[in-house]
């Protein structure tokens, strides 16, 4: 007996779409990782200015970062919704 095709029915995504999707998403994370990192470096002034100093940059480094995820998310669901030539209706 022959095994089945697990691919079948599958859509395939464009590997230009793919990538830039990938760098999307990894420089949202880096954008996290690295802005509370300097936010820390940051808030080596101590006291409340230091505190407060961490929660802007900690809070930017977040909203910015999850940003770019989302925008790495929205290429790739787009990439792979959009219709090819030869698609059969679905």
């Amino acid at each position: 007996m022959s095994e089945p095709n697990i691919l079948a029915g599958t859509r395939t995504v464009d590997d230009s779409r793919l990538w830039r999707s990938t760098v999307w998403v990894v420089l949202g994370v880096l954008t996290v990782v690295v802005g509370r990192t300097l936010a820390t470096l940051l808030a080596g002034a101590g006291g409340v200015v230091g505190v407060l100093v961490f929660a802007v940059g900690t809070l930017v480094a977040l909203l910015v970062g999850v940003f770019f995820v989302l925008k790495g998310l929205v290429l790739l669901l787009e990439a792979v919704g959009e219709r090819q030539p030869g698609d059969a209706d679905r």
